[in-house]
């Protein structure tokens, strides 16, 4: 049976952060869409709007759409999901480090002069997210990094990969919800979260 997935990185990444991710997946039988996207540029609306235009003409409309995406790309695909679920066969999607509940890391630098700038309309909506949970258009999977205690980071309470809180990951409806020991920005490139991300695409659950 033909598989697809699409990938989405996060914040000031490129899909080469997910090329590892790519090979893993493609070498498990999917025809793997590697989005990129200008994180930086738009806000998460806009954001979404481009990802429906990139499926339309890239993807198979016969075939479901799964997603595995890291960070502010699992916010993005929420939104799409929310906006454009009619137009498409939504099946899942795991989540690698997604800011669900919004970011404290982000609301602390967005304190310093001129970070909104920098860093983008997507990013100022992180700070204080309002979103629906979107887990009745796809069935969702979270891989949370941490520590199964107390996390990398001390400015981020409770357990956390040392950007974004396990607690913060959390999502009304999700199927299920594993903490894989690692850092935020690496989470797509551990064995690992290769395992579980495949353990969700194909089964809808983690290997607990």
């Amino acid at each position: 049976m033909q598989k697809q997935v699409v990938l989405l990185h996060g914040l000031a990444r490129t899909k080469l952060s997910m090329l590892t991710l790519k090979r893993r997946l493609g070498a498990n039988g999917y025809t793997v869409h590697n989005y990129g996207y200008r994180s930086l540029t738009f806000p998460i609306e806009q954001q979404a709007k481009h990802l429906a235009q990139f499926l339309k003409e890239n993807t198979n409309p016969e075939l479901p759409l799964n997603f595995v995406t890291h960070s502010l790309g699992s916010i993005i695909v929420r939104k799409f999901a929310l906006s454009y679920h009619n137009d498409f066969q939504l099946r899942r999607i795991v989540m690698l480090g997604p800011p669900n509940q919004g970011s404290s890391f982000a609301r602390k630098v967005s304190k310093i002069p001129g970070s909104r700038i920098i860093l983008g309309p997507a990013f100022a909506e992180l700070c204080n997210l309002r979103l629906e949970p979107a887990s009745d258009k796809i069935e969702v999977g979270i891989i949370a990094g941490g520590k199964k205690g107390v996390g990398y980071s001390p400015l981020i309470s409770g357990d956390n990969d040392g950007i974004v809180s396990v607690e913060e990951t959390h999502l009304t409806g999700a199927r299920d919800l594993i903490i894989v020991p690692g850092l935020h920005s690496l989470l797509m490139y551990y064995r690992q979260s290769w395992d579980q991300i495949l353990s969700f695409l194909e089964t809808g659950r983690f290997e607990h």
